[in-house]
């Protein structure tokens, strides 16, 4: 049988006794897992700009920066932040990780969604134009 050791009792015990990788089924329900949910809870800015920081390379200055330029709003559609249920995102190219401004959500998934092709977005404005 494979066993494991628990990252927060400490204890080596059965895999099939793990709730994830490195916590054990026991632990999740004790009160260090309930100190990190409470942690996480409290801290959601500072884990969301360590998150913007690994994954674009900007501080929290630079997005509040680039807020600001934008007054607040998507640099597409033009809705403010207090308009949206959710942060501004950070909009990237994703060939060459220049960052090019902040969007909505919507905004951000329709522009992957075509993949941030032009065709497509010229031929989908030509659509929309026929009628």
């Amino acid at each position: 049988m494979n066993k494991r050791k628990c990252k927060y009792c400490d204890k080596e015990k059965s895999t099939d006794d793990f709730f994830t990788k490195f916590m054990c089924k026991r632990c999740r329900t004790t009160r260090k897992y309930d100190i990190n949910k409470v942690w996480k809870k409290k801290n959601k800015e500072k884990i969301r700009f360590d998150n913007l920081r690994y994954t674009y390379g900007i501080t929290e200055e630079e997005y509040n920066s680039l807020f600001t330029t934008q007054q607040g709003r998507c640099k597409i559609c033009g809705r403010h932040q207090s308009e949206l249920e959710s942060k501004l995102c950070v909009d990237h190219n994703h060939k060459t990780g220049q960052i090019r401004g902040l969007l909505c959500k919507k905004c951000n998934w329709a522009l992957g969604l075509l993949n941030e092709d032009i065709q497509i977005i010229n031929s989908m404005l030509e659509y929309i134009d026929e009628f």
